[in-house]
């Protein structure tokens, strides 16, 4: 356990209220306080929760401490106000996914649904996780065949990213994945994720049929558990690499809590060490088991130094959501993986010292 540290203004051990409500707010449980000092100042709290895109998330927390923690009515105000419009956001969404699934199931081809709605679809309340984008997956051919069904329908495309073609509809940016994450040829800052056979791979023998996802009221296709939960956590790997905040832990501590009775812990540690996922697991792990308050049943993962498990804390706290409000992030990323980051970091030095020969070369022939 980390000794008591203030980052960002912020009490980061988990028995702190930061972590407290969090763990409150995703298991719908009762608030221990007993560490908690006589008075806590809330606006950093809620600040960091904004910028994490989590204040709609702990809102009913926030709105509900016990005596002698309450918000001011302003702080209210402004939780409630953050909540009604990820409402209503969320009902956007929701319509826009309807109509682009119903595009694509017109035409022919079946897109299977990752990340955004489905996640929510997991939460205690799904309406007070943010979305933004609506992603789909659909091999490459299918993927070709959709960018013409859904342009004929008056989306609008911007192009294939090499990952996956990106619209626009109604406002709402709209991701027709080929490749999930990352296919062999990828390499993201020095570490060289191989996951892409064991998410989709098990889809050509057993293509998912369309169910009813009952909390949102949707029709979906969904991934095999298997491929989601490696998807999920190849999906946070390649975030944290350049700066994460607490959104996508949550989503891995929900989907593991739904699904870690069904998951064999020997072929998932496979998976893991041959994809290259070893390292990064035993972060997040750590981290769900001992601030998220996930028990882990049978996953099973090796405690990170404690060196680690400070640079990940104050990391997640100081970066919010996708790295939008971090600073040296580069240094966070050659601490925790210094091997991989020390290779990058002389690729870079060569390349950028070729570049510069070359330029010299080219104006001592002009």
């Amino acid at each position: 356990m980390i000794n008591n540290k203030l980052v960002c203004g912020l009490d980061i051990t988990p028995q702190g209220p930061f972590f407290t409500v969090l763990r409150s707010s995703i298991w719908r449980s009762p608030i221990e306080k007993k560490e908690w000092p006589s008075f806590i100042d809330w606006q950093p709290l809620i600040e960091n929760f904004r910028n994490q895109e989590m204040l709609p998330l702990v809102s009913y927390t926030l709105l509900s401490l016990p005596q002698g923690y309450a918000l001011s009515k302003e702080q209210r105000h402004d939780v409630l106000g953050a909540v009604a419009a990820n409402i209503q956001l969320f009902e956007q969404v929701r319509e826009v996914y309807t109509e682009v699934f119903d595009f694509l199931e017109g035409g022919g081809v079946k897109p299977i649904l990752v990340k955004g709605c489905e996640l929510a679809n997991r939460y205690p309340e799904p309406c007070l996780r943010a979305v933004g984008d609506i992603d789909f997956f659909l091999f490459e051919e299918d993927a070709r065949k959709g960018v013409k069904i859904l342009t004929s329908n008056g989306v609008d495309y911007h192009g294939d990213t090499g990952r996956h073609h990106k619209f626009s509809f109604k406002g709402i940016e709209i991701e027709l994945h080929h490749h999930l994450i990352c296919a062999n040829k990828d390499f993201r800052e020095g570490i060289n994720l191989k996951t892409e056979m064991f998410i989709t791979n098990p889809l050509k023998d057993d293509y998912p049929h369309k169910q009813m996802l009952e909390k949102i009221s949707l029709e979906a296709r969904v991934l095999p558990k298997m491929s989601e939960l490696i998807y999920n956590l190849a999906h946070l790997s390649k975030h944290l690499q350049k700066g994460i905040g607490l959104r996508q832990f949550v989503d891995m501590a929900i989907i593991i809590h739904d699904f870690s009775d069904d998951i064999d812990n020997e072929t998932f540690q496979s998976i893991i060490n041959i994809s290259g996922l070893r390292r990064v697991w035993s972060l997040v792990a750590w981290f769900l088991d001992e601030y998220l308050g996930l028990e882990l049943k049978t996953l099973t993962y090796k405690k990170p130094s404690v060196r680690r498990q400070r640079l990940l804390v104050s990391s997640i706290i100081k970066n919010g959501n996708f790295g939008q409000y971090g600073k040296g992030k580069n240094l966070s990323l050659f601490l925790l993986f210094p091997r991989y980051t020390s290779i990058k970091a002389i690729n870079q030095f060569v390349t950028t010292l070729a570049g510069n020969l070359i330029s010299v070369l080219n104006k001592n022939k002009i």
